[in-house]
Formats: structure tokens, sequence, C-alpha cells
């Protein structure tokens, strides 16, 4: 289970961190920048291929030996005559009398069946009990049937908050077990079940009911809330689409979405507005709710748009299923999935039954990927990037026994937009980056004041192979279901190898946090994404030991913090996991944030460390001391060098009552000591388990 941001955090991410940074910090302690230097790379501007994924049905030996001269692809109203064609339709072509003319139709080479990738997006403000019900049954069976033979799928969920259940994967039972997770109530933070849904009932009868004993003013203030209410959630269950198609949208074509929904409406809440008639039509306050509906409507243009630009397809499943009474509403939001789908190059499921509504889903969906040819070319020049255009894949030759699906959409889009796609897939699923290494995040508590804890932010990247690295790094922090902070900067490091190391000063309320980090090296073109979960203790409630407690190691490396790079032989890092080791020839720092409650006044306590591995080490008893209201302290313990050798070693730290001596809170690390001139790989037989 793979936890995401809020939208909010997402958009500010795409639009202002990675387009906005400040100018790049120079090392402080560089000499003047040498002439520049040639090291061999040459930029250049290359035309990027477009493809299209069309689906072919009829007779095997009609739809299964067609050749580029087949084809006719007109973008906008501009005939393209440069394209090739990929088929990837897995039919046994008919056999030939001649063999050589068996030969020229390529009856004896293999043609490769289609890798799909697909997302089971599962819209839970936007499902009724019974939907949420019949969608989770529908996508496992669709997972069973359709992640198969090589075919990949990623899981989302839009309850609360938007959660990647898992990567994009070909792991059937990776996704089900996920599923499993998402059903009922053993998700742990109990957020995605959602009743927004299952209240519009409740919301209709209410509107009603005050028009009944309060009139008409008083009943249209109340819908307008509702309205509003409705509007706000689509918007926000469309951007979080928008995020979700990020994570294919660099893998190849076909791909496609699985969207479950049952009250997603173009016009949203625009049926609140129904209630009051024709008689109320020229009210300010109606016109007012049909200019909100109408500007929900503004945001499947942006889904469309990015489903254009990835070449993906939506195939929408009507989750309640359909009734023998249909309201208006009902009616609204079956139209808006049929339009999703058709829009997309996709279908539209609105069935009852839940076994035989899934195998028509399924055997649908299947028979769509049965037979496809790729259509590739580079877009034409006088046709501008990022400009919706219409699509069209024809026969040059019409055959009546044949049918061709394809989008109707297209968007060449530019440099700029596929980078902040890229981006947004390193932040929305560790899987989506481009390089197999990752960040080192790691966390330094630092104090408490005013009700927050503070802490210092580490995130350390390995250096780059080239000279003259430039590093975009950001982070934000996530608590509650909500973005609280966000940061970032830029590293710049002329030599090649050079390590960099990010830092930010934070701060956290009590309870649980997670901190997500991405870093862009743009000489490389290479992201890597780094991921930090953990919590504070409520110390208005009971003497604690923050966690985690610090391991912190010199290191050489480049170091950011507030706009400035130092580059040092001797910095402070933080080490994050069993990935990063501390460092037994060098002095090691273990820190540990000591808080009471909220007891008034001074206060002492026994205080008991020990360092226990290969070599042991018990540092001396001391008495802590909480002068009147101090709430946290942060106590120091040096690890001289080569104090232990190479191995795994566990830190420990006790706080007693000092007149009774019972303990009343206490901690651990686990860690690796790792000699630098040792591979550490000959050592560890297991990786420690990390905090």
């Amino acid at each position: 289970m793979r936890p995401l941001f809020t939208t909010l955090l997402i958009l500010v991410v795409s639009t202002h961190f990675w387009g906005a940074l400040p100018a790049a910090a120079q090392e402080s302690s560089a000499p003047e920048r040498d002439e520049p230097r040639d090291i061999g790379l040459v930029e250049q501007t290359q035309s990027r291929i477009t493809q299209v994924d069309v689906s072919v049905h009829g007779p095997a030996d009609a739809i299964s030996a067609l050749t580029r001269e087949d084809f006719a692809l007109v973008v906008g109203s501009k005939p393209i005559d440069e394209f090739t064609v990929d088929n990837l339709c897995p039919m046994p072509l008919p056999e030939e009398d001649d063999a050589g003319d068996a030969e020229t139709t390529g009856a004896d080479e293999p043609v490769t069946r289609p890798k799909v990738s697909f997302i089971f997006f599962i819209d839970q403000q936007h499902l009724t009990q019974r939907g949420r019900a019949n969608a989770i049954f529908m996508a496992e069976e669709l997972i069973r049937r359709l992640i198969r033979d090589g075919n990949r799928g990623i899981l989302f969920s839009n309850g609360k908050d938007l959660k990647a259940f898992t990567g994009l994967t070909d792991d059937q039972a990776e996704i089900l077990s996920a599923l499993g997770v998402l059903d009922g109530d053993k998700h742990p933070d109990g957020r995605q079940w959602v009743p927004d849904a299952t209240a519009e009932d409740y919301a209709i009868d209410d509107i009603n009911r005050t028009l009944r004993n309060d009139g008409t003013d008083r009943a249209m203030m109340v819908a307008r809330q509702y309205q509003k209410a409705e509007v706000l959630r689509a918007r926000k269950a469309q951007d979080r689409l928008v995020i979700a198609l990020q994570t294919i949208a660099g893998v190849d074509p076909p791909k496609a979405v699985f969207y479950f929904a049952d009250r997603m409406r173009k016009r949203a809440g625009g049926h609140y507005r129904d209630i009051f008639g024709a008689s109320a039509l020229s009210d300010s306050r109606i016109a007012a709710m049909e200019n909100d509906a109408f500007g929900a409507a503004h945001g499947f243009d942006m889904v469309n748009e990015e489903a254009a630009a990835k070449g993906i397809r939506f195939h929408t499943i009507f989750g309640e299923g359909l009734t023998a009474e249909s309201s208006t509403r009902d009616r609204d939001a079956r139209t808006t999935l049929q339009s999703l789908a058709a829009e997309t190059g996709g279908e539209s499921f609105l069935g009852t039954d839940r076994m035989a509504g899934v195998q028509r889903v399924a055997e649908t969906v299947e028979e769509d990927l049965r037979c496809m040819y790729l259509l590739s070319f580079q877009r034409p020049k006088g046709l501008m990037e990022d400009e919706l255009m219409a699509l069209r894949v024809e026969l040059k030759n019409p055959d009546k026994r044949i049918k061709i699906d394809a989008r109707g959409q297209i968007i060449f889009e530019s440099r700029s937009k596929r980078q902040t796609a890229r981006l947004l897939a390193a932040f929305v699923t560790p899987d989506s980056g481009t390089s197999t290494s990752t960040v080192k995040a790691s966390i330094v508590p630092t104090g408490f004041e005013d009700g927050h804890y503070s802490a210092l932010f580490q995130a350390g990247v390995g250096g780059s192979p080239l000279p003259g690295a430039v590093w975009d790094i950001g982070l934000s922090v996530v608590a509650r279901g909500k973005v609280r902070q966000q940061k970032s900067g830029r590293i710049e490091v002329s030599e090649a190898g050079v390590p960099v190391v990010f830092e930010a000063e934070l701060e956290f309320d009590h309870g649980p946090y997670e901190i997500i980090v991405v870093a862009h090296e743009r000489t490389e073109d290479r992201i890597v994404r780094g991921q930090l979960a953990g919590s504070f203790p409520d110390s208005s409630e009971t003497v604690a030991i923050a966690r985690p407690i610090a391991i912190v190691r010199g290191a050489e490396a480049a170091f950011l913090r507030d706009g400035e790079v130092r580059r040092t032989h001797s910095g402070l890092l933080s080490v994050s996991s069993a990935a990063d080791y501390a460092d037994p020839t060098r002095t090691n720092i273990a820190l540990a944030l000591l808080c009471r409650d909220k007891g008034k006044g001074s206060q002492s306590f026994i205080l008991r460390r020990s360092l226990s591995g290969e070599n042991s080490v018990e540092f001396p008893q001391a008495t802590i001391e909480f002068q009147n209201g101090e709430r946290c302290i942060v106590n120091r313990d040096t690890i001289p060098p080569n104090t232990m050798n190479s191995g795994e070693f566990t830190y420990s730290i006790e706080l007693r009552r000092k007149k009774k001596g019972e303990p009343i809170a206490s901690a651990e690390r686990h860690f690796v000591a790792v000699d630098p001139s040792i591979d550490p790989r000959e050592l560890l037989a297991a990786d420690p388990t990390p905090q």
C-alpha cells in the first residue's frame, strides 16, 4: 500500500516547485568558476514519436493481415502521409496455396501480443454502498482475467485522500492482495470508505422537507450548499484522476483505465436545481447553481485532454447497476460515464447482475484487445503542441466485415508537459521513477516549542557520474490527510561523483506523518524518489522518547540548507536505514528527543543508555533535569572513532523516575556500522530493521 499526496500537493509541486525554483545556489567554498569546459555532451532537439493504438474487429482472415497501405490517418484536417504500422494482432493468418505469397504476407512471422497497462480506479467518493461492493467484486474478477500474459495493473482508491495500493505490476497476486486490504474494514487508517454518495438521498429529502416547511428561499439556500459540496467532490476526483494517469504516462500503449463510480456527473449538483422546476429558472440563485454545474464540467475536459495526450482509454463502470426506477440524477451520472468512455475510445458498462456484468466487461475488453494495430508517426509541421485535435483512423478500402475503434482526439505533448508528467508519476508511486536508485531520507528530532515538534530533515542522493550536475529537490509533508509543509531547492556541483544532501527544518504536530521527496538531476535527466513515515508522541499525556532516535555520522557531500550550499568533508548526515551505514572509523552521534508531560515546575529523571553489538558500551548513568516550562530535551551521546567494529548495533535509551527508579519510557535504534574500506555486502547477511 503506497500513500499519495492530496491534489493540492501535486498541483503545487508540478507548477511551482519544478517550474519556478530559485536560481541555483553556488558552492560557497569553491573558487571562482573557470571557463566552461567541453564535456562531450551535445544537446539536440528531436521529434517525438506519437503512437495510436487501433482495435480491429471482424473475421480473422480479414483483420489479421492489414498493412500500412490499408490505413488512412488524419489529425485535425491534415492527412498524415508518413507513418508506420505495427501488427499486434496475434491471430493465425490464412493459409496460402502459393508459398511465395505466404512468405510475402508474413504468415510465418510471429506476431507479438500487446502488453496492456491498466489502472483500476475505485472512486469511493462517488460510489454508493452497493456500488462500492459491486466495484470491488468486479475489480477482483477483472484483475484475475486481465492481469496475465505480461499485462500490468495499478490499483487506486479515491477516498478522503488518494492512495495507490500497488505500483504498476504484472503480479496478479499483489494487486488482489491490495484489493483485499481496500475491502471492508481492513484498511488501517479507515479513510477510504466515505458515505458522501450514499448520503445524497438524505440531501434530497432535506431539501424537499425544507421546501415544505420553510419555503422556497430557505430550500434554495440548503440546495446551494449541497451543490457546492458535490462540485468540490467532483473537481477533487477529476484532479486525482489526472494524477493517476501519470503513473502510466510513459509506458507503451495500449493503456486503459477502469473507472468505477455511481454519482460522478458532468453537471455536478445540477440535479438539485431540478427540484425547483421551471418556475424558479429566473431566480439568481438558480443561475448561480447552473454556473457552478457548468464550471465543474470543465474538469472533465482536463481528464479527456490528459487521456488524449497519454493515449489512454477509459472503460467506465456504473457500480450500482441499473434499477427499475431511474431519476434525473441517475441518468446524469450514467450519461457522464458514457461520455467519458466514448470521448477516450473506451466502453461504458451499466449492467445489473454482478457476475453477468463482470463477464460482459471482461469479454468486451478482451475482444477490444484481441487484434490491435499500432500507428506511429511524428508531429507534422504546422500542428501545434499541447492543443487538443480531432483524430481519425480509417481503412482506405472499407470492408463491411471490419470495424475499427480508435480514440477520437489527440494531443502532441510538449517536452515540458512530459517532464511534468514524469515528476508527478515519481511523486505518485515509487515504481515510476526513471532510476533504480532512491533518495535516502532521514529525520533528526531537535526540539518542542509552542505545541510543535521541530526536526531537521535530510535527503541524500548519490553523486552523478558527470561533472556539472544540477539537482532540483523537493519534499512535502503529509499529516492527517493534508499537505502541511513543502520545501524545495537546487544544488549545483562542478565535480563528478559528489553526493548531495538537501536539508530542511520542519515542524510537526503529534501523531503520524509522511514525507515524500523527489530529486531530479537535470544533466542526466534522472529522477529518484524517497519516502519516510513516522509518528511523534502526544507529550501532553505521558513522558515519551520521540522517534526516530537519530544516528549521525560525518560525511563528504554538498549540503544545501536555506538556499546556501556548502561543500564539506565533515558534514553531519543522519543514518537513514539499512541502506545507509555508520562509519566506525569516525565519530558517530546518537541524538534522542526526551519529552515530559505538561506538568509544571522542574522535574528530574534518571537516564540510562547503552550500545550493544559485537562491541558493547554502557554510557554513564545520568540525571536529566527539566526546568520550569521545559517540555523536551535533546540528549546527545558521542560514539568515539573505533568504538565499533563493522556489524549490526542497537542503541538503547531508557528514562526512569528519580525517586522510585522504575522505567517509564524506552526506545531503541538499530543500525549498521561499516568500515568504508570494506564492501558492506560481504558483511551483512540480513538488513537490520529500520525505524
